[in-house]
């Protein structure tokens, strides 16, 4: 009999049993076992089962790696880093870590999840980490 920890945890709806293929990966957002049909190994260890919301994730950090690398460029010439914005830069987002003028950022409340627990805390948020916030306080 197979351990849990070597199979696929996949499941299609909750009214359906686990697929029980061999294991290929974690996915790093949920920890769950996927098999070769229900997951993704990405390049640098990245591995996403095919849940919705890990791939909503996944396409997300994407996104947002692009973006920074994009907007990376006004916060070494001191601006803010909204890209139609030329205020000097003056506080950093607790998300990106990149530096906005006061205008481009919000104190929100976001969760944060680590080992064991997750709490919901006071940020400052840029703009663009604030609209994130749908995919990411999951």
């Amino acid at each position: 009999m197979k351990r849990s920890l070597d199979i696929c945890n996949w499941r299609e709806s909750i009214f359906r049993r686990k697929c029980r293929n061999d294991s290929f990966g974690q996915c790093v957002y949920c920890d769950s076992r996927f098999c070769e049909r229900h997951g993704v190994v990405g390049p640098k260890y990245l591995e996403v089962c095919n849940n919705i919301r890990c791939l909503a994730k996944k396409i997300d950090i994407e996104m947002h790696q692009q973006w920074k690398h994009q907007v990376k460029a006004a916060n070494e010439k001191k601006i803010c880093a909204i890209e139609s914005c030329n205020s000097t830069m003056e506080i950093q987002c607790n998300r990106c870590q990149l530096v906005f003028c006061k205008f481009h950022l919000k104190v929100a409340k976001i969760m944060e999840f680590g080992i064991g627990y997750s709490q919901k805390i006071s940020a400052v948020l840029c703009d663009h980490c604030f609209a994130r916030r749908v995919i990411w306080d999951q």
